[in-house]
């Protein structure tokens, strides 16, 4: 599993704008060829995130990540976001690294990044988490 050029940023977003890039950048729905940009998203008590990725030739290709992350509630916890994959031929969830946001509620946290699998990616999706402090207090997780 490589990790390439990543580029984290932090902007203000208002509520559902969002949802609102997702839909006009990469259309709805999830695509099934390769080369072909795939969304997923999913909100849980304080968090919301939404990922992009744009598959590579192959499953053995590089692919684009592009994840988005927003605190919603003002209760003084963090929010985190990773991508998950499916290896090819495998049932077994592999969770990247988490991505943190402790701002507070308002600031979004955008992660770019690249990544592959020499295994190959079957299936892609986020899990998008409120913590206190190292303690996960709930999540939601979502596919493309």
């Amino acid at each position: 599993m490589k990790r390439h050029k990543k580029s984290v940023r932090m902007s203000m977003m208002a509520g559902g704008s969002a949802a609102a890039i997702a839909i006009s950048l990469f259309g709805a729905g999830s695509a099934q060829a390769a080369g072909q940009r795939v969304s997923a998203d999913c909100a849980t008590t304080g968090a919301f995130g939404i990922l992009h990725l744009k598959e590579g030739d192959s499953p053995y290709s590089r692919f684009i990540i592009w994840m988005q992350l927003k605190d919603t509630l003002a209760d003084g916890h963090h929010v985190k976001i990773r991508f998950l994959s499916k290896r090819v031929g495998s049932s077994a969830t592999v969770k990247w690294r988490w991505n943190s946001q402790y701002l507070g509620a308002g600031p979004t946290l955008d992660v770019e990044t690249e990544g592959q699998d020499k295994y190959g990616i079957a299936a892609s999706g986020i899990e998008v988490a409120r913590f206190d402090g190292g303690t996960k207090l709930n999540s939601c997780t979502a596919w493309t």
